[in-house]
C-alpha cells in the first residue's frame, strides 16, 4: 500500500510539474499584416528597424519583458510591444498585427470578391481546425443547417436556395485578429481594398471597438459577452 501511495505521488509530482512547463511554452505568432512587420531595436517607434517580418511568417514573444498595460493605436488597430524572438534575432514588435491564427494557405480558402468570404470561411475553418462533431439542425427542402465543433470553434451553416449564412464564433481571440483574418482570405490587392473601403467600425462606451460590418452587414464580427469572437458571413445567391 505504501508503495501504491509513493508511486501514486510521484506520478502527480511529475504532471504537475510536466503540466506547469507545458504551459509556459509560448504559441508561435503569425504576422497578418499584408505589408509586412518591422522589428525594432528597442519598444519605440523611432527606434531602428533590424528587419522587416513578412506576412505569414512566425514569431515567439520572449518572457523576459513585461508589455505596458498603457496600449497605443496604429489604425484603429490597438495593441502594446511585445518582445520576440524572429529568425535567432531578438526585439520588439507592435503586437496589434500578430495573432496565434492560422493564416490561409489552400486556394479554397481564399476568395475574389466579398460574396466569396463565408466559403473562404468555410473552407478555413475544416482546414486548420480538428473535426468533432456535427448536428444537424434543420434537413428539408427549403434549407440545411448545421452546427459544427470544430476544436473549440463553432461553425453554423445555413444554406438556402436565396442565401448562405457561416458564423464561427472563435474563443481566445480579439475582434482585430479575426477582421484581419478575413482582411488576408481577399485574394488581391484591389479586394483587399474593396474590403477596407466598406468596413465601419463601432465601439462600445468606454470607446473599444466591439463591432465590425463590412459591406452593409454582409459581413459582420462582434465581441459576444463571454469574450469570444463571432464572425458572421452571407452569400447571396443570384440568377435563376
Amino acid at each position: 500500500m505504501k508503495n501504491l501511495i509513493g508511486i501514486l505521488a510521484l506520478l502527480l509530482m511529475n504532471t504537475l510539474v510536466f503540466g506547469n512547463t507545458d504551459n509556459n511554452v509560448k504559441p508561435e505568432l503569425k504576422v497578418m499584416a499584408k505589408s509586412g512587420l518591422k522589428l525594432r531595436l528597442s519598444p519605440n517607434l523611432d527606434s531602428p528597424v533590424l528587419d522587416v517580418i513578412q506576412y505569414g511568417e512566425s514569431v515567439t514573444q520572449t518572457d523576459d519583458f513585461v508589455p505596458s498595460l498603457e496600449k497605443f493605436n496604429v489604425n484603429w488597430v490597438k495593441g502594446s510591444w511585445i518582445k520576440v524572438n524572429y529568425n535567432n534575432q531578438v526585439g520588439f514588435i507592435f503586437d496589434g498585427f500578430v495573432s496565434e491564427l492560422s493564416v490561409p494557405s489552400e486556394a479554397l480558402e481564399f476568395a475574389s470578391t466579398i460574396n466569396e468570404i463565408s466559403q473562404a470561411v468555410y473552407n478555413y475553418s475544416f482546414h486548420k481546425y480538428p473535426w468533432i462533431a456535427t448536428d444537424t439542425l434543420t434537413d428539408n427542402e427549403m434549407a440545411l443547417t448545421t452546427l459544427s465543433i470544430l476544436g473549440e470553434t463553432e461553425l453554423f451553416v445555413h444554406d438556402s436556395e436565396y442565401m448562405s449564412k457561416v458564423e464561427a464564433t472563435i474563443p481566445n481571440v480579439r475582434i482585430m485578429d479575426v477582421y484581419h483574418l478575413v482582411e488576408s482570405m481577399m485574394d488581391t490587392r484591389a479586394a483587399r481594398s474593396a474590403l477596407k473601403e466598406s468596413t465601419m467600425f463601432f465601439s462600445d462606451a468606454s470607446g473599444e471597438v466591439n463591432k465590425i460590418k463590412i459591406s452593409g452587414g454582409q459581413i459582420t464580427i462582434k465581441i459576444l459577452d463571454n469574450g469570444s469572437v463571432k464572425l458572421s458571413c452571407k452569400t447571396i445567391h443570384e440568377g435563376c
